[in-house]
């Protein structure tokens, strides 16, 4: 990525840079106005510079004990959605959304006709745009390199932004529907104190089977408060057994994550939430803006979108105080 970056600094492309973008641009949806490079995932906007990278400028560093910053993990992916990558344009996908019937019939007697419906899901880009900004100097001094600092720093926070749209994105434009609100989705208050019984998980895990939707790799998302306390929940008064053995419930693994809303709990079968990839992560690199300081501007966009195939594969727990 680097040397990526300053060949658009220096206007001389080439190399394997050179041979990746010209190979990506074919998948871009539109003409790219910078270089293009794999799929990276980038969010968020701050200044890097010889101060608040001191720890970084030359005196005997160990690049290869750099310590990354803590970050959730991806817990939609982690839970299994589905990722459809490399599309060009906006697709619908064909659902059916009422199914055919059989019966039995007296001999001689004629059959009831049934229609199918189909229906359509459709998967549109999105744009997540991130702009990182760095001093020429910090480029220079830096071990490791400053400018795999910002990407790897924003590859992630960006690839949780996904995260946080695919499980509660609000559905107002430009942000995608998530899994809470999208119409449909099977609901379950608790009785109380911030928990979920047995019986309760037990009722949710239900309500995805009273609608077909295959539970055995149903998997809960929780915040890890709520984690907590769910785990310290007996399953009754004499076994000795708690609501969460084993990192699971009722069988079904437990995911946690920061990026859940507390008090909520997402059970669900993942593979039925569709993250759509478009192209790859087009970088836009920017020497001119900020020259007087020898400041370089980095943008990024990446075009995606989520989409759930079966609302009703999902139950969005409430957990109750």
């Amino acid at each position: 990525m680097g040397a990526a970056i300053r060949g658009q600094i220096t206007g001389k492309l080439d190399g394997i840079e050179a041979e990746v973008h010209q190979e990506l641009s074919r998948s871009m949806p539109s003409a790219p106005r910078g270089v293009v490079v794999p799929n990276l995932l980038l969010h968020q906007r701050t200044t890097m510079n010889s101060s608040n990278v001191a720890s970084l400028v030359e005196s005997m560093p160990r690049g290869d004990l750099f310590v990354d910053n803590l970050l959730p993990m991806s817990a939609v992916l982690g839970a299994g959605a589905t990722i459809l990558s490399g599309l060009l344009k906006a697709i619908s996908i064909p659902k059916e959304t009422t199914e055919l019937s059989a019966f039995f019939v007296a001999e001689g007697a004629a059959i009831s006709e049934s229609n199918l419906t189909i229906g359509s899901i459709t998967v549109t880009s999105r744009r997540i745009s991130g702009t990182a900004s760095f001093t020429l100097e910090s480029l220079v001094q830096s071990n490791p390199q400053i400018d795999n600092l910002i990407r790897q720093s924003l590859t992630s926070q960006i690839s949780q932004a996904l995260d946080s749209a695919a499980l509660q994105g609000n559905g107002s434009a430009p942000n995608p529907t998530g899994i809470v609100n999208t119409s449909g989705v099977n609901t379950l208050a608790t009785a109380g104190n911030s928990t979920m019984l047995y019986s309760e998980a037990l009722q949710a895990l239900g309500k995805l089977e009273e609608d077909d939707a295959r539970s055995e790799t149903a998997a809960f998302i929780m915040n890890p408060t709520n984690f907590s306390t769910i785990a310290s929940t007996a399953v009754d008064a004499g076994s000795g057994r708690f609501v969460v053995e084993n990192g699971q419930i009722v069988g079904r693994r437990v995911v946690q994550s920061t990026l859940a809303t507390a008090g909520t709990v997402v059970l669900g079968d993942f593979r039925q939430c569709i993250v759509g990839m478009f192209g790859a992560t087009n970088i836009v690199v920017d020497s001119v803006t900020q020259a007087r300081s020898a400041t370089v501007l980095v943008t990024h966009h990446q075009m995606t979108d989520i989409a759930i195939r079966h609302p009703e594969a999902f139950c969005v727990v409430t957990l109750t105080s």
